[in-house]
């Protein structure tokens, strides 16, 4: 039975199981060492920025065309780099209605509705986001280059005005190559190896790259399967609940209820355990479609509907597959469901 909350003589179901979309399939390394603390440094010079932008009108940040400086080509690290930054920058400006971080699946429909040709690069980053920027509006393309050295890893990134294609911040990080894991870096470009070719009458040269072979380094205690989550059940779940501050109540087999501002919300997981779901619930009061229409416009963190009973419903869930979770990011989780089912109550009743 779903939750619910009176209100008066109402009660509204909501039912809450919002789709969150952290970052695919990251490694648990990536996400707990020196490189998420290091892009995370970058988010803030560029948070600094990305807030002084006007109130009132909407801005989307957009992460993308990472590449290394080596062959100007992505490598697999690159694509790791901006899932971090987009983690980060979701995290941080989660309660900024007007500003919408995309991640790449949007963009890549974006993409297609803009109608670019194959190479979306074609005359440069900063032409690909006046390009974004005349159909979205307002915002900021965040791109950069990685090189390795002997001993660091260096990442430089500038963003980009998408309306003007105008850089309006930088900002650069390095981070010890023996933080890293070494899998990441199986596929990096090394030093340029240049050889040369002598044919009667011409001389040609071809420059190649060798592949980056990490050294073999002994894991580091957040590389430790311990410190992440590829699975939970329901013991977990309740102290990582009461951890975060909360007392839950356990409702059924793989489910708990907490309070959150006065809501009654349930968490559960699936029955093999790799996906956590919120669920809380409202009913009471017409909500148009239009209403629920205009939430799901504006929050791709959440998916809102109106159930067979015509009542309002929103859905979150955090996908533990591939244990990259960390419990940082679950008790993120925790305060993005808090601020979703409060705003999103906020939304169907002003």
């Amino acid at each position: 039975m779903p939750v619910k909350i009176c209100r008066g003589a109402s009660s509204l179901i909501l039912w809450l199981s919002v789709t969150v979309f952290l970052a695919a399939c990251l490694p648990a390394s990536l996400m707990a060492g020196d490189l998420e603390d290091g892009l995370g440094y970058m988010v803030k010079d560029f948070e600094r920025h990305i807030g002084k932008v006007p109130v009132g009108q909407k801005y989307s940040v957009v992460v993308r065309f990472f590449n290394t400086e080596e062959n100007r080509q992505p490598a697999r690290i690159c694509s790791r780099i901006e899932a971090i930054m987009i983690y980060h920058l979701v995290e941080r400006f989660a309660g900024r209605d007007m500003i919408e971080v995309l991640d790449r699946a949007r963009v890549e429909a974006a993409d297609a509705e803009i109608a670019f040709q194959a190479d979306p690069l074609r005359g440069g980053a900063g032409e690909w986001a006046k390009k974004f920027g005349q159909k979205k509006g307002a915002g900021f393309l965040i791109t950069g280059t990685t090189a390795f050295m002997s001993r660091d890893f260096e990442v430089s990134a500038s963003m980009i005005d998408i309306v003007s294609g105008a850089v309006v911040a930088s900002s650069r990080t390095k981070i010890p190559l023996s933080s890293i894991d070494p899998i990441l870096l199986a596929d990096y470009p090394g030093r340029p190896v240049t050889t040369t070719t002598t044919t009667y009458p011409t001389t040609t040269s071809t420059t190649t790259y060798r592949a980056y072979t990490p050294p073999y380094v002994e894991p580091r205690s957040s590389y430790v399967a311990g410190a992440t989550y590829s699975r939970i059940d329901q013991a977990q779940l309740e102290a990582l609940l009461r951890k975060a501050g909360y007392e839950p109540v356990v409702v059924k087999d793989r489910t708990l209820r907490v309070d959150m501002d006065g809501i009654k919300v349930l968490f559960f997981t699936s029955e093999n355990q790799i996906n956590l779901q919120a669920y809380a619930g409202f009913s009471g009061g017409g909500v148009s479609l239009e209403t629920i229409n205009e939430w799901n416009k504006n929050k791709r963190f959440s998916h809102a509907y109106l159930d067979k009973d015509n009542d309002p419903a929103i859905e979150l869930d955090l996908d533990l597959d591939g244990g990259w979770v960390t419990e940082e990011h679950l008790m993120s989780f925790f305060r993005l469901t808090r601020l979703s089912v409060t705003k999103f109550k906020a939304h169907i009743w002003p």
